[in-house]
């Protein structure tokens, strides 16, 4: 009898896991989170669905795009957020090791995971695709350990020596910051170049790209103009999207066929399902962009024109790190030959450099007069 009893209780357990698993893969399929909502979340228990904060999600927003910029250490960021004054979810202060999971949550641009696997969520995002895919970039790039002791210059591990291809290093002596060849591969007859002369160069090659105030406003009024003269192309394009989306949609759903009729690997099922998840992510955004402007054209555009217009502050300020990483954006392949700094400028900066700032430009036609397309 005691045999039968342990025997009815494994089974009442079983099948009760079994029951507890089905429906959090059901909630799962269904766009649910099965817990706790996150920070910038919160569970709305009426009607079982997460909501945004309206209190925290500006700040889990703000969080996202600070780091995002590079210029902030998980430390440094994590004293910004303590100076905000927000709580984590059981109103304590958020730790360091918080911070780090908020960065690489996928809850917070609509993708939930789960046990090693990504779900469709239907939760409201609070960032972009776009943003989130930055963070991890730069999450990846400080992920690195730095020599103890090694003192960091601005322009080191983005210049190359133009005559044999090594890298240039930099070196403090008398109060005077130098550039200069490693000289590791073979031997070259280059020379060194002072920091104050290096600068010198790299505020006339950003203030190629500059657009005055003025001439950005005249733009942004032939970008809406052209903006409104193809909102009947933007419904086309919208369209093409949406018949994509239903075709991942359907890609999905074959999928998950697959796994339950076990002919593909539960990795494998995962590697391909995450895959799909995000492609569908970034169509949805590429469809958003589409309905919220009248062109896919148009904010890229406006991006563009921002950016040459705070190139004018970048060249005038003294922050030499803010220099390099415009100079990134602007350009490649830079290296250091005969103490002049060479490099390509990339598409479509390029265009804007090689014109006369002095002529009116304005007035030029080409066969491609959009800054973005």
């Amino acid at each position: 009898m005691l045999s039968i009893a342990f025997g009815q209780s494994k089974y009442y357990v079983d099948n009760l896991s079994e029951n507890v698993k089905r429906g959090l893969r059901e909630k799962l399929r269904r766009g649910e989170w099965p817990g706790w909502a996150p920070l910038g979340y919160i569970n709305d228990y009426k009607n079982h669905t997460i909501q945004s904060d309206p209190e925290k999600a500006p700040f889990v927003r703000k969080i996202f795009e600070l780091y995002a910029t590079g210029n902030y250490s998980l430390e440094e960021l994590l004293r910004e957020v303590h100076r905000w004054g927000l709580l984590g979810k059981v109103g304590k202060p958020v730790r360091k090791s918080s911070l780090a999971s908020i960065l690489r949550n996928p809850f917070y641009y609509g993708v939930m995971k789960f046990k090693g696997e990504l779900f469709e969520a239907s939760h409201p995002p609070l960032v972009s695709k776009k943003l989130f895919d930055k963070v991890q970039e730069v999450l990846e790039k400080k992920a690195k350990p730095v020599k103890k002791g090694k003192i960091k210059f601005a322009f080191t591990g983005l210049i190359k020596c133009g005559e044999c291809k090594a890298s240039i290093t930099a070196e403090r002596q008398k109060g005077h910051i130098y550039y200069r060849c490693t000289k590791k591969i073979v031997k070259c007859s280059q020379k060194f170049l002072r920091e104050e002369a290096l600068l010198e160069q790299i505020n006339k090659a950003i203030l190629k790209v500059f657009i005055d105030n003025e001439t950005k406003d005249k733009m942004l009024g032939r970008l809406e103009k052209s903006s409104q003269e193809e909102s009947k192309a933007s419904s086309s394009q919208s369209r093409r999207v949406k018949e994509k989306l239903k075709e991942f949609d359907i890609k999905i759903e074959r999928l998950i066929d697959l796994y339950i009729a076990k002919e593909i690997s539960q990795e494998e099922y995962q590697r391909k399902k995450a895959k799909l998840l995000n492609e569908k992510t970034e169509l949805q955004e590429r469809l958003g962009e589409i309905e919220k402007i009248s062109g896919g054209w148009l904010e890229p555009s406006k991006n563009f024109l921002t950016v040459c217009n705070q190139a004018g502050s970048v060249a005038w300020q003294g922050n030499s790190s803010a220099k390099r990483d415009f100079l990134k954006i602007l350009g490649s392949n830079f290296i250091l030959k005969d103490r002049n700094l060479l490099f390509c400028y990339t598409y479509p900066f390029h265009l804007v450099a090689k014109i006369d700032p002095k002529k009116n430009w304005l007035l030029r036609r080409d066969s491609n007069p959009r800054p973005g397309g």
